[in-house]
């Protein structure tokens, strides 16, 4: 345990078992805490809202660095699934009722992961407050900026049937509309988005699961909240096949789901066969008063099932309920004159071609692909449908993949051995055949122009694909179709390297005359070194990410932009950059933690966000005058960058840029006009310098700096953001510190105002 790890247990100690003044002596008489999320769930649950406020005026927060691996490992704060990393929220201590801390197994997958990790934490020593009293802390953290989300709350506790904590923080506010999750790749999407949706998640399989896990008395309580929630949004909720499979079902709660949830992804045969299974002829009663037993073949279906597998009593009433409802004459009739009208139909009307296809109509008034419904292995695309031209293959029609890239026929999907795509064809969406698995042969028209990304990814089988000249491909198009032709183990396309399948630890020597090298085209590689002609004047996004192997990496002097993630989470020690350079994308060389410098060329404009990201940087050069813009936490948490001299011409320097840096010592070039919140939060600076043309310092800007003695602020009317020091009401020391800054400056007038300063002094 290090000492940062102390200092945070010794924090949680004071929570659950000193006294208020031991609280506040300990919290006057400390800087930073590496994370106060734990400290103030434990204070929720357990000492109310007199500790919850203390905490808070100090700068405690439910808030961490999600993105910090080894923060959050540290403290037990993530979790690593097949869905993704799943971060802890310690906020929830203020939900369960009683809690499991014997064993992790109840909360995995939840934001109560970390709890029996946590080793203070003894709920028999000390039991925790009522709901009353926890909500009341709820109440006063939601008006805060602790990073506390109602919504957040309010899905885990009616996920885990906690109607009263629901209820109330309902009466506050929430409802699930208004907060994103903590899942990164869907950070735009509500709660209610998601379990509105369908969306194939993380979140989606946990509230499957949590909901599969209440009991039979619980679920109805639990979906009619839910669904008022999704209604006054205009939106239902959705029922799935696991829903129907695992959840504890009772004629209400049935009854319910199916008059209330939209049930349209539901195999209503797997669902029948599954209550049949268990003799539920109460659900069934349930089901055909849903019309679920309408249909002829699905009835007779179900009676044949009941009978073969001697499920008597749902046999007896399948049979009451056809004997009362159905009238056999007519349907056969109805049936006989089905059948005649199927015999006599052509196969390429458009009747019989939409039992085949899904399509859409497109602005210039022909039709899109939108999904294959057949079961057939060789496949001919329509060239027209009821007289007007097919001319697109839809996004994910044939996919075959999982989930965000999963089609509602990819098993059958993953049969398909031979597509032939007719000429009149102009387009083929992203991920259209992704993870076709048994696809060999693909013949495409002369007529594609446009090929989306990802289009034909994992295809690993996939040995014949005719290419249309002039088509514009996207990244990641061919990333995984191993059995496609390469040359010297490249997959290349008019003058663009789109994935390479060479043997892992070669030598590699891009090909002369490539101009362009494809996103992910090299995704996961592993190689010892790397040549990249000088004709090469185009990266793609994440076109090195996650490579193994190769150290260092010389870019060609014609490339003008470093895109998004492109050496990301790699193993790159050395990258000389070009002169021509214009830009570094955004997560560009995150997470590189073995790259000690870097040397920015002059011609560089910006450097985008977390671009250098948690690397092992230890020196940063600036060439030239031309960058403008550092953006949001592009230094942050490289902890090695002790001194930095940013170039004259440099405007902004967004939020969290140098955060959590090991920064002494910065230089701030005259022309500056912004420095965004947080900026130098938690560094070692001893002295600042801000520019007279700084006209903003955000919030927090030098939150957390407990060795700062001089802050030199020349400039009149530069505004300064709340809390630049911290909280102002923290009982925090700030005697050793002397402000420069003119006299009625608005630097003066705040300093006086929040901060017992050492001095305020001419500059």
């Amino acid at each position: 345990m290090d000492e940062a790890q102390k200092r945070v247990l010794e924090l949680e100690e004071a929570v659950l078992k000193g006294s208020l003044e031991d609280l506040q002596r300990l919290l006057d008489g400390s800087g930073c805490f590496e994370v106060t999320a734990r400290a103030l769930g434990l204070a929720v649950r357990y000492r109310g809202l007199d500790f919850v406020r203390e905490l808070v005026s100090h700068g405690a927060s439910f808030a961490y660095d999600k993105d910090d691996r080894a923060l959050c490992e540290k403290y037990s704060l993530v979790q690593r699934t097949d869905a993704g990393t799943y971060c802890t929220e310690f906020y929830l201590l203020a939900v369960p009722e009683k809690l499991d801390l014997e064993n992790s197994y109840p909360y995995l997958f939840t934001p109560l992961y970390g709890i029996p990790k946590i080793p203070v934490l003894r709920e028999r020593e000390r039991a925790p407050l009522s709901l009353e009293e926890r909500m009341r802390a709820v109440k006063f953290l939601s008006g805060q900026q602790a990073g506390l989300s109602l919504d957040e709350m309010l899905f885990w506790a009616l996920s885990r049937g906690e109607i009263s904590c629901a209820d109330a923080l309902m009466e506050m506010g929430a409802d699930l509309d208004t907060d994103p999750p903590s899942y990164s790749d869907y950070g735009v999407w509500t709660w209610l988005d998601i379990i509105t949706s369908g969306m194939r998640s993380l979140y989606w399989n946990e509230y499957v699961y949590r909901l599969s896990m209440l009991e039979e008395e619980q679920l109805l309580p639990v979906l009619t909240r839910f669904a008022g929630l999704a209604e006054a949004k205009g939106k239902r909720l959705i029922l799935d096949q696991k829903m129907t499979d695992q959840l504890k079902w009772n004629d209400r709660s049935l009854s319910f789901a199916l008059q209330h949830m939209d049930s349209s992804a539901v195999d209503r045969r797997k669902a029948l066969e599954s209550v049949i299974s268990r003799d539920q002829a109460a659900a069934l009663a349930v089901m055909a008063d849903s019309g679920w037993l309408g249909e002829k073949s699905l009835r007779e279906g179900m009676i044949k099932y009941a009978r073969d597998n001697k499920y008597n009593e749902a046999l007896a009433w399948l049979m009451d309920f056809k004997s009362r409802t159905v009238d056999t004459a007519a349907e056969a009739a109805e049936e006989e004159a089905r059948m005649f009208q199927m015999l006599m139909e052509d196969p390429a009307s458009e009747s019989a071609l939409r039992r085949k296809w899904d399509f859409r109509d497109q602005e210039d008034g022909s039709l899109m692909i939108a999904a294959y419904k057949g079961s057939e292995e060789e496949i001919l695309l329509p060239a027209s449908i009821g007289g007007r031209p097919v001319t697109a293959v839809g996004s994910m029609a044939f996919s075959a993949g999982k989930g965000k890239f999963a089609a509602a026929n990819g098993n059958r999907n993953r049969k398909i051995r031979e597509v032939l795509i007719p000429e009149g064809f102009t387009s083929i969406g992203g991920n259209a055949f992704r993870d076709c698995t048994a696809l060999e042969r693909l013949e495409l028209p002369s007529t594609i122009r446009q090929i989306g990304p990802g289009a034909f990814a994992g295809c690993e089988k996939l040995k014949y694909l005719t290419l249309p000249e002039q088509a514009v491909i996207g990244d990641r198009a061919f990333a995984g179709c191993r059995s496609l032709p390469a040359e010297n183990g490249f997959l290349i396309y008019e003058h663009t390297l789109y994935a390479c399948f060479a043997p892992d630890g070669q030598d590699l020597v891009i090909p002369d005359g490539l101009t362009s090298i494809a996103g992910g085209a090299f995704f996961r590689r592993d190689m010892s070194s790397l040549f990249i002609p000088e004709t090469v004047t185009r990266i793609g996004e994440g076109a090195f990410r996650m490579t193994a192997g190769l150290r260092k990496v010389t870019l060609p002097g014609g490339i003008i932009c470093i895109p998004v993630e492109a050496f990301a989470d790699s193993d790159l020690q050395e990258v000389d950059l070009p002169q021509s350079l214009e830009e570094i994308g955004d997560r560009a060389f995150i997470y590189l933690d073995r790259m000690k410098t870097v040397r920015i060329p002059g011609g560089v404009r910006r450097i985008g966000k977390d671009a250098f990201y948690h690397t092992g940087m230890e020196q940063v050069f600036f060439a030239g005058n031309s960058l403008r813009i550092i953006a949001e936490r592009a230094f942050k948490y490289v902890r090695s960058l002790q001194d930095i001299e940013l170039p004259a011409g440099l405007e902004q320097i967004g939020d969290g840029a140098f955060a959590y840096t090991g920064l002494k010592k910065v230089t701030l070039p005259e022309g500056l006009k912004e420095i965004g919140p947080a900026a130098f939060e938690c560094t070692d600076l001893e002295e600042i310098r801000i520019p007279a043309s700084v006209r903003k310092i955000g919030r927090r800007a030098l939150r957390s700096c407990g060795q700062l003695r001089h802050i030199f602020i020349p400039g009149p009317q530069t505004e300064i953001g709340p809390q630049l020091l911290g909280r102002e009401d923290s009982r925090q020391d700030w005697r050793q510190l002397t402000v420069h800054t003119p006299a009625d400056s608005a630097a003066e007038k705040y300093m006086k105002e929040h901060y017992n300063v050492k001095a305020i002094q001419m500059p």
